[in-house]
């Protein structure tokens, strides 16, 4: 059964241009294989990484968007799996085709309309809307009662 997908992937940071431009035909050309139809490649260009990931501190995101049978996307997870210019990827189904735009980087693109990103959007919609009650606050110091732990020494003695 053709489902939709998209991965979301992020390469090492010191490969050069012509690098990364071959690390992602060499995905597509997977997919491709596999019996999927490429619909888009979208490459978010540098970026800082919120934490160390495999010893970098920036990588190259890049967004594939794609409709194929689940072999190909167990394919495609596979060989990301084996290669060392992937530094992290994750795989989401859509249940409908979003349309994906490039991350905006100025304050005027931001100011147009204000949809989410594919990523997401593909997120929210495929997980289930919760309901669940607020954790209570947390204790106030005038809600917690003094301990005199000269007292409490003194009794354990």
């Amino acid at each position: 059964m053709q489902r939709d997908y998209e991965s979301m992937i992020v390469l090492r940071a010191d490969l050069p241009e012509a690098g990364i431009k071959e690390q992602l035909e060499k995905l597509t050309k997977i997919l491709e294989a596999e019996g999927a139809t490429v619909r888009g490649v979208h490459e978010w260009g540098l970026r800082e990484l919120a934490y160390l990931v495999k010893k970098e501190r920036r990588g190259f995101y890049a967004l594939l968007e794609y409709s194929g049978e689940a072999s190909a996307l167990l394919e495609l997870e596979r060989q990301m799996k084996l290669s060392d210019a992937v530094l992290r990827y994750v795989s989401v189904r859509q249940e409908h085709p979003v349309e994906v735009a490039a991350p905006a980087e100025t304050a005027s693109a931001s100011t147009e309309a204000a949809a989410p990103s594919a990523a997401d959007a593909a997120v929210t919609a495929t997980e289930p809307a919760t309901t669940e009650p607020e954790a209570p606050a947390p204790a106030t110091p005038e809600a917690v009662p003094a301990v005199d732990t000269a007292a409490a020494s003194e009794s354990k003695a």
